[in-house]
């Protein structure tokens, strides 16, 4: 009789890499969960399958290497008060990666969502427990998808951790895929200062998958050439996050600028704001949609006094 492998790990998860003496083993579970300590920063070990095909550079301007991000010595805000609510925790993170993303100014950032000008030499706006449970998320994030992958359940620790500090708290969908996917990102294998091709609009830019052929046609008949709009559309994902996450005018501002450097450096003109936050990239759309339906099945022969949502 033949033998038939039940394990579709031939094929590459294109957000998680994976030995091929894996490829027929069953998904190990490592759910991570928030750790108090912050004797050392977060390890990153998830690597995006986009980043073998970057050409970056070991260098950045003026001649300095770039750091691993694991290796960053961070210095940020003392521990203060805890967020108030989920949804003002998730948009720390959010703000985070837009910072990184586009280079902020993190000493004026930490100065516009602290109040005075106290702050000196910083990189980044979270704590050590912040950004050891930002990690924990992202390697959730990480785990869910390869399950969902390997078309088996997603378990239960990774599912609800994911409920809990993003999606419920995204509340739209279009916001909770993309959170999925920048804090996805977020633990990824990246340099510091982060270069632009390993920056989300930056993959889209060199991932020819995600091309988008757009035809305008000229008034006489013939067709300009095609151009791609996914960077410049998954930029405007990112201008409208600093709208929504932004707790005021003036963190608003020191994202907007840093924004606006990155657009003119890269020409790409005007901006407009996603409303949708799209695009994302792919299969975080589909992890959310697989993550919400096995929540309602669960609910569904749970008695009405255990839902949770």
């Amino acid at each position: 009789m033949p033998n038939f492998s039940l394990w579709p790990f031939g094929r590459q998860n294109p957000s998680t890499t994976q030995d091929t003496s894996d490829r027929h083993a069953r998904p190990k579970v490592k759910t991570a969960q928030p750790a108090p300590s912050e004797d050392a920063p977060p390890k990153y070990t998830t690597i995006s399958a986009n980043h073998a095909k970057l050409s970056i550079s070991a260098t950045r301007p003026g001649g300095k290497a770039r750091q691993a991000l694991h290796e960053v010595e961070w210095r940020g805000p003392a521990e203060g008060a805890k967020p108030s609510c989920a949804r003002v925790q998730l948009n720390r993170y959010i703000l985070e990666i837009i910072a990184l993303t586009f280079h902020a100014d993190f000493d004026a950032l930490n100065n516009a969502l602290h109040g005075g000008d106290g702050n000196s030499g910083t990189n980044t706006i979270l704590t050590g427990s912040e950004r050891t449970t930002l990690t924990s998320l992202s390697h959730a994030v990480a785990n869910a998808k390869r399950w969902m992958d390997a078309e088996y359940p997603i378990p239960a620790t990774d599912r609800d951790y994911l409920l809990d500090a993003i999606i419920v708290p995204a509340g739209l969908s279009c916001f909770a895929d993309f959170s999925l996917d920048l804090v996805h990102w977020y633990g990824g294998t990246l340099s510091y200062p982060v270069p632009w091709g390993q920056t989300i609009p930056g993959i889209f830019a060199i991932n020819d998958i995600t091309f988008t052929p757009r035809y305008s046609v000229h008034p006489h008949g013939t067709f300009n050439s095609i151009v791609d709009e996914k960077p410049k559309e998954s930029m405007g994902a990112f201008l409208q996050a600093i709208y929504t996450c932004s707790p005021n005018a003036k963190v608003q501002a020191v994202l907007k600028d840093a924004f606006d450097d990155c657009r003119l450096r890269l020409a790409y003109g005007a901006v407009k704001k996603s409303v949708l936050y799209s695009p994302v990239r792919e299969g975080y759309t589909e992890l959310l949609g697989v993550i919400k339906l096995e929540r309602m099945k669960l609910e569904m022969t749970l008695p009405f006094e255990e839902w949770r949502l």
